[in-house]
């Protein structure tokens, strides 16, 4: 009987404990993203890895349609219940800024930087930080991908015409336009051209604009293109589209890189992820790429595209968040992420892990000296559509149906329309 007793009061003594010391709850981050298949399995894998040095916190991963962020995330705040972290895209995040519905993460990365110097956010590309701050300097989104423009080149073409290959320091607007002539052919003599020397699809043209030391905007938001250096650019472009050289619209199996990769033109400018399709190809071709041409003001200039993370204004585990952010960006993941094939890196420590990957281009590194100089979009709600103005505006001048005049008459008439 007494140790009957004895047990009755260890068990009873436990139950105690337990009541008086429950364990430890945790902390549920809620992540919207449009992430799908390869891109959903890397970032759930590097989540558990994440929760297992954070046993404190569980991510829960909610599917959100990249169409549908931008108008339930405002939505979202209002009611009160705004995730922790959400994918932003550079095609509507600054929308989301000029609403202000984020938590400026500056004080988080000061933080960050004082508890672990190692982490150093110098290391990332500048003009990857820099498209994700407003104005003002506020840090609304960390960035998380990048898509960057270089210049894919055929070598077959360029042999096959006596070409000398583009050369990365001194390849300039003259050479690209020059080259882009002769190879635009008519190959077998029906008086219709079958190659052409470059293809605008993937080709965000208003990077000349920036690259001669012109503006797309001013900072009160109005045209700001109608300067020397910008003219010169819309003026330079249109070149090209007067000696043929660039193809056009053609039908869908032919469009995009396609042009590219089917032989039709020897020049595509787009992004990293265009080696990887090339590679995969059964017929392979011969290629390399190069940066953007030096304009006559002596600069290169690329805009980027891409996505961020965002900590909403009324999230309800900011810090939580946060490390979830500090642990995706660290040197340590961020080095694994770029081995996957066509990754872009976002750390200067990460960028000779994924150009040092032995398949084409030869020369990929040249990705490395585009980051230095890449910048993001202008800081404009509504980008999207002001961009499409834009590229309407420019269409108009390079088919001839308007004069530069008029175009840019017409770029301001749906500025303010976009921004209204």
């Amino acid at each position: 009987m007494r140790s009957r007793g004895i047990g009755a009061l260890v068990v009873a003594a436990v139950l105690v404990a337990a009541v008086a010391f429950p364990a430890a709850a945790k902390t549920t981050v809620q992540f919207w993203s449009w992430a799908q298949n390869e891109e959903l399995d890397t970032l759930k894998k590097h989540i558990q890895q994440f929760e297992a040095a954070n046993p404190d916190i569980d991510v829960q991963i909610v599917n959100v349609a990249w169409t549908d962020i931008a108008t339930k995330l405002p939505v979202a705040v209002a009611g009160g219940v705004a995730p922790d972290l959400v994918t932003v895209s550079s095609y509507w995040g600054y929308d989301l800024a000029d609403g202000k519905v984020f938590m400026d993460l500056r004080p988080f990365i000061q933080a960050e930087m004082k508890q672990n110097p190692a982490w150093d956010v110098g290391d990332i590309f500048p003009g990857a930080m820099q498209m994700w701050q407003t104005v003002d300097g506020e840090q609304f989104a960390f960035p998380d991908s990048l898509d960057i423009q270089g210049v894919f080149y055929n070598t077959d073409v360029y042999d096959q015409y006596g070409l000398r290959y583009p050369n990365d320091k001194t390849w300039n607007w003259d050479d690209m336009l020059t080259e882009s002539i002769k190879m635009t052919k008519d190959i077998n003599g029906d008086g219709k051209m079958e190659r052409w020397g470059i293809s605008d699809y993937y080709f965000n043209w208003y990077q000349l604009v920036l690259a001669n030391g012109g503006q797309i905007l001013t900072r009160d938001f109005k045209n700001a293109m109608n300067t020397p250096a910008a003219r010169q650019a819309w003026e330079y472009w249109k070149k090209f589209y007067d000696n043929k050289a660039v193809r056009g619209w053609v039908t869908a199996q032919e469009q995009g890189d396609a042009s590219f990769r089917q032989g039709y033109v020897g020049l595509q400018p787009a992004g990293y992820w265009l080696s990887l399709q090339l590679n995969n190809m059964d017929r392979k071709i011969n290629y390399d790429v190069t940066g953007m041409p030096l304009s006559p003001a002596g600069k290169r200039a690329a805009v980027a595209d891409g996505s961020g993370v965002m900590i909403p204004a009324g999230a309800k585990h900011p810090d939580a968040a946060w490390r979830l952010i500090a642990f995706l960006h660290s040197q340590e993941v961020q080095k694994d992420m770029v081995k996957q094939p066509g990754a872009m890196p976002l750390r200067r420590s990460a960028a000779s892990i994924a150009f040092g990957i032995p398949d084409p281009p030869k020369n990929k590194m040249v990705f490395g000296e585009i980051l230095e100089y890449t910048m993001g979009n202008p800081k404009v709600r509504n980008w999207s559509k002001v961009r499409t103005a834009l590229i309407r505006a420019g269409s108009s001048f390079f088919n001839g149906s308007k004069s530069l005049d008029q175009a840019l008459e017409q770029f301001s008439t749906d500025l303010a329309a976009a921004l209204k």
